[in-house]
């Protein structure tokens, strides 16, 4: 009670203060306003009106800027600490489980297939969890493959284990195996069936993204609509065959990672029964304690500043989006929490969130900020950039990456200088945007994204990029569809305020009107009202002051007039004065002689006897004065 009389007494109080400023200030700005009027020249032609609501102008902005400049906002001082890595295992929160279970059905089955939807993470999972899980297992031995996909379909996947294998081993147990490098491509299956002599471990060979490598080869594994058995494709393909042989020899244990709309392809390599994992989306109650544990302040330097001051409040809001659906993309979460540092600012509120469009406003903000990056960097445009991210998207579908040569992204960013686009695909690289593929046989170079989830933001931020040219379109369209209805015809113009929009894009090079130069030529007329309603307020605010101007310099209608027309109005004025006085001469003799008529009847009353002496004498007066 006693802290709601304080809170009510602040308020009274501040309310008096805010009235009692306001009033004193009118009061100090009508007793300063005729010095100020007429110490500075270039104000002497405003209304006190004018200069007052300039004045009121200036102090709410002056207020806005000493708010603006003392309010306190959250902002995230380190981006880099909300980067989250498919190889760092403490940003693999709420996957124990999965990780734990996954390990197990390795080593308890030796052919695992492991599915999940785009962007489940299922590479981080095995990189992260699985691999670094099982960097010291005693029994097992990871061997991760990231990618097949090359051009030769048989000999490429040798290559790639042959790699993979070379860099699974550390120094002791190269010089067990008395490997001074990678093994050839022709005898890496020899070594990997020395592992267990030699080191007492089973070799688990992961082979990650095997979807890509059958869409890369689909004509092969799908010939006439119809998934290769795994006995025709090893009669086919001597790689796969050998691993079938590994497998029925009890050598290796085996890992196929696929997507789980491209699981029926599996069909091609189900060499004995499997054990199948299912890799779901991460439950969504670990979004929160994963965003606070990555924005815990460190010991060199927080990661955000006055995190009471907005980020609380965002936190909440951005886990409550992300969870919408009950569980997340853990590949959504990593590019939303990079979209975060490419707030305007970095300022972290749920206002700036909103402003941004949301979590999938981020995604789109994310590739936004790497494109405009690149192009700062190595002087490339941000059309050709985005121009060969959009073209490593698939067409059909809008949802998944497919591959590019090397060339033909080089020609999409820079037509004229194709090598000066080279280090631009190297930033885009690093920045976590696109993936290189090496095919190991021509040592030519692909690219994709980074993964398939960045389709989507891609897709949207060359929507956001190009709007304008939508907008041209449809209203181009509206127009030649309007026919002979005027209303149809004036709406279908730009408005005011999408054509100043046009404009600021324009003079900061984001579009061409291109082909709809006329429609936007067009569209100006929508200013006409505005403009005509601007002239007839000037003319009128300049005929008062032209009539002000006159008064205050005491000049007559005469003296604005020229020669001749101030001849015309000295005669007229001298016409006037002499019918003035002509008029008043006949006016001053007709009452003399209504009045002589009048004293004419008092003298015959006073002859018939009906006037006394006192009047006789009165009526003489009279007379005489009259004359």
């Amino acid at each position: 009670m006693d802290k709601d009389k304080t809170n009510i007494e602040r308020i009274v109080l501040l309310t008096t203060g805010v009235v009692t400023a306001i009033a004193g200030l009118f009061a100090a700005f009508n007793g300063l306003y005729d010095k100020f009027r007429n110490s500075v020249e270039i104000f002497a032609g405003f209304e006190k009106w004018q200069l007052g609501a300039a004045a009121l102008v200036l102090v709410a902005f002056g207020i806005w800027l000493i708010r603006l400049s003392r309010r306190r906002r959250s902002v995230l001082l380190r981006p880099e600490a909300l980067r989250l890595g498919r190889d760092n295992p403490a940003h693999l929160v709420g996957r124990a489980q999965d990780i734990a279970d996954l390990a197990r059905l390795c080593r308890e089955q030796s052919l695992v297939f492991l599915e999940g939807e785009s962007g489940a993470g299922k590479s981080a999972l095995l990189q992260a969890g699985l691999v670094s899980a099982l960097k010291g297992d005693p029994e097992l031995l990871p061997i991760y493959v990231e990618s097949l996909v090359g051009a030769d379909w048989e000999r490429d996947p040798r290559r790639f284990l042959a790699a993979a294998l070379w860099v699974a081993l550390d120094e002791a147990a190269r010089g067990v195996m008395e490997l001074k490098a990678a093994p050839a491509s022709d005898a890496v299956c020899a070594a990997i069936a020395a592992i267990p002599k030699k080191l007492g471990r089973m070799p688990l060979i992961i082979l990650d993204q095997f979807d890509d490598y059958q869409t890369r080869h689909r004509e092969r594994f799908l010939p006439r609509k119809t998934w290769l058995k795994p006995g025709r494709l090893c009669e086919q393909n001597s790689a796969w065959r050998d691993l079938r042989e590994l497998l029925a020899s009890a050598t290796i244990h085996l890992v196929i990672v696929t997507r789980t709309d491209t699981a029926l392809g599996l069909t091609s390599v189900r060499f004995i029964e499997p054990g199948t994992y299912r890799l779901d989306r991460l439950s969504s109650h670990f979004v929160g304690p994963l965003l606070a544990a990555l924005a815990k302040e460190g010991s060199e330097q927080p990661v955000i500043g006055d995190p009471e001051y907005g980020w609380t409040t965002l936190l909440t809001r951005l886990a409550a989006d992300l969870e919408r659906a009950g569980t997340i993309l853990p590949q959504q979460l990593k590019i939303v929490l990079a979209g975060l540092g490419t707030l305007p600012g970095r300022v972290l509120t749920v206002a700036a969130y909103e402003r941004a469009g949301g979590a999938a406003g981020l995604e789109a903000r994310f590739i936004e900020d790497r494109i405009a990056k690149v192009a700062r960097l190595h002087g490339v445009t941000e059309e050709g950039v985005r121009a060969a991210l959009l073209s490593l998207v698939d067409p059909e579908t809008g949802q998944k990456t497919i591959e590019r040569r090397n060339d033909d992204l080089l020609l999409c960013i820079d037509p004229a200088a194709p090598e000066k686009a080279r280090p631009a695909l190297d930033q885009l690289a690093q920045d976590e945007v696109i993936r290189r593929r090496v095919d190991p046989g021509t040592g030519e170079s692909s690219w994709l994204l980074d993964h398939d989830y960045l389709a989507r933001a891609v897709r949207e931020a060359d929507r956001r990029a190009n709007r304008w040219q939508r907008a041209l379109a449809e209203g181009a369209k509206t127009l030649a569809d309007a026919g002979d209805s005027w209303a149809r015809w004036w709406r279908a113009l730009l408005p005011p305020r999408t054509q100043l929009g046009f404009l600021y894009d324009r003079l900061r090079g984001r579009f061409r009107y291109g082909e709809h130069r006329l429609y936007a030529a067009k569209s100006l007329q929508r200013f006409g009202p505005i403009v005509g309603i601007l002239l007839l307020v000037a003319a009128a605010e300049w005929e008062s002051r032209a009539e002000e101007r006159v008064v205050g310099a005491g000049v007559g209608p005469r003296q604005e007039l020229g020669d001749e027309s101030a001849l015309r109005v000295d005669v007229d004025q001298t016409v006037v004065e002499i019918g003035r006085s002509h008029i008043v001469g006949v006016v001053g003799d007709l009452c003399r002689i209504d009045r002589a008529e009048d004293l004419d009847r008092v003298d015959g009353y006073r002859m018939r006897g009906g006037d006394s002496g006192g009047q006789r004498e009165h009526a003489d007066a009279e007379r005489e004065g009259s004359r």
